[in-house]
C-alpha cells in the first residue's frame, strides 16, 4: 500500500512540470559612513514576488505524467497482485493443517488397527492357532504404524507454524468445505524603499519582466531521450507478453491439477470402498485359517494408503482450484477478500493530483 501510494506521488511530482511555482522575496540593508566628522547612513527594502510557469516543452511533461500515471497502476496492480499470492499461501498452510490433522487421525486409527492385530496374534499363538512369525510381522507393522503417526505429527506441527505465520493466530477448528491505479514564462515585480536618515526620502519603484527560452541544441539529450523511449516501449511490449505467457501457463496448470485431481479423487474412493470390503474378507478368511496374519496386515495398509490417497487428492483439489483463481487475478476479489481496501490508493492519486493539495494536508 505504501509504494503505491509513493508511486502515485510521481505523478504530482510530474504535473507540477506545467504548473506554476510561485515565491516570494524579502531583502533589507543598511549602510553608514563617517566623512568628516559627519555621519550619514541609509536602509532599503526590497521585496518581490516571481511566478514562473513553461508554456511549452514540446509535450514531455505530458509523457511524464503519463508515465508516472502507469507506474501508479502498476504499483496498484502489485498490491492486488501480493494480496492474490498471500491469500494463496493462507489456502495452502490451511488445507495443509486440515489434511494433516485428517492423517493424524487416520494414521492413529491405523496405529490401533496393528495394536490389536499384534494383541490378537499373541493370543493365537498362546492358543497354538498362531505362530511366532505372525506376532513378530504384526510387532513390525506396528512399528512402522509409530513411525508413520509420529511423522504425520511432525508435519502437522510444521502445517500449524506456517499457518499461524501467514495468519497471525494458531489454527483453531478448521472446516473441509468451502466456497470458491507552466504557461506564462519567468517574470518578477517588486517594491523598493530608500532613504538615508539624515536627510530622510521615500520612494517607490516597480519591474516586470519577460524572458522565453527556445532550446535549439541539447548536446543530443532529445535524440537520446527518444531513442530511449522507443527502446523502453520494446520491452515493454515483451514483458507483457511473457507475462501472458507465464499466465496462460499458471492456468492450464492449475485446470490440470483440478481435472487431476477429480480422477485421483474417484480411483482413490473406488480403491477404498474395496479395499474395505478386500480387508472385511481376509480377516474372516484370517479367523477360518485359510488366511494368514500378513494378508490382513497387507490388506489393511493398502486400505489406508487409499484413505491418504484420498485426502491428499482433495487436499490438492482445493489448492487447484484456488490457484485457478489466482492465475485468473480473480483470488483478491471482493467475495473472497472484503478487507481489502484497494480504493484507498485510488483515492490518494486523485488527492494528490489536486493542485491546491500542497496547501493543505494530504492524509497517509
Amino acid at each position: 500500500m505504501l509504494q503505491a501510494k509513493a508511486s502515485a506521488e510521481n505523478i504530482a511530482q510530474a504535473l507540477s512540470q506545467k504548473r506554476p511555482t510561485i515565491g516570494a522575496s524579502v531583502s533589507g540593508n543598511y549602510n553608514w559612513s563617517m566623512v568628516g566628522g559627519q555621519f550619514n547612513d541609509s536602509q532599503a527594502l526590497t521585496t518581490g514576488l516571481q511566478y514562473n510557469q513553461t508554456i511549452f516543452d514540446n509535450f514531455q511533461t505530458d509523457a511524464r505524467v503519463e508515465a508516472a500515471r502507469a507506474g501508479a497502476e502498476i504499483a496498484r496492480h502489485q498490491i492486488l497482485n501480493t494480496a492474490q499470492n498471500v491469500l494463496l499461501s493462507v489456502v495452502q498452510a490451511y488445507m495443509s493443517v486440515l489434511s494433516d490433522r485428517q492423517l493424524v487421525a487416520l494414521r492413529q486409527e491405523n496405529l490401533e488397527f496393528f495394536q490389536a492385530q499384534l494383541q490378537s496374534a499373541q493370543d493365537r499363538l498362546e492358543v497354538g492357532e498362531g505362530t511366532r512369525i505372525d506376532v513378530a510381522q504384526a510387532e513390525a507393522r506396528l512399528a512402522q504404524g509409530r513411525a508413520a503417526y509420529q511423522a504425520a505429527i511432525s508435519s502437522l506441527e510444521v502445517s500449524e507454524a506456517t499457518f499461524q505465520r501467514y495468519v497471525g493466530a494458531s489454527p483453531g477448528s478448521l472446516a473441509a468445505s468451502h466456497n470458491y491505479a507552466r504557461l506564462i514564462p519567468p517574470g518578477q515585480v517588486g517594491t523598493r524603499w530608500t532613504g538615508p536618515s539624515g536627510a530622510p526620502t521615500d520612494g517607490i519603484s516597480g519591474s516586470v519582466g519577460i524572458s522565453i527560452t527556445i532550446p535549439m541544441y541539447a548536446g543530443g539529450a532529445i535524440g537520446s531521450g527518444v531513442r530511449q523511449a522507443n527502446l523502453e516501449q520494446i520491452q515493454s511490449e515483451v514483458d507483457a507478453m511473457s507475462a501472458y505467457d507465464q499466465i496462460r501457463e499458471a492456468v492450464i496448470s492449475a485446470w490440470a491439477g483440478i481435472q487431476s485431481a477429480d480422477a485421483q479423487i474417484v480411483a482413490a474412493n473406488s480403491a477404498v470402498s474395496a479395499g474395505s470390503e478386500v480387508l472385511e474378507g481376509v480377516i474372516q478368511g484370517r479367523d477360518l485359517g485359510t488366511r494368514t496374519t500378513l494378508d490382513v496386515l497387507n490388506s489393511q495398509a493398502e486400505l489406508i494408503n487409499a484413505r491418504e490417497a484420498v485426502i491428499n487428492a482433495s487436499t490438492q483439489k482445493v489448492v487447484a482450484t484456488f490457484s485457478l483463481l489466482s492465475a485468473t487475478g480473480q483470488l483478491a476479489g471482493q467475495e473472497l477478500c472484503q478487507s481489502l481496501r484497494i480504493e484507498e490508493v485510488v483515492d490518494y492519486t486523485q488527492t494528490v493530483e489536486d493542485v491546491w493539495q500542497e496547501l493543505r494536508t494530504v492524509a497517509d
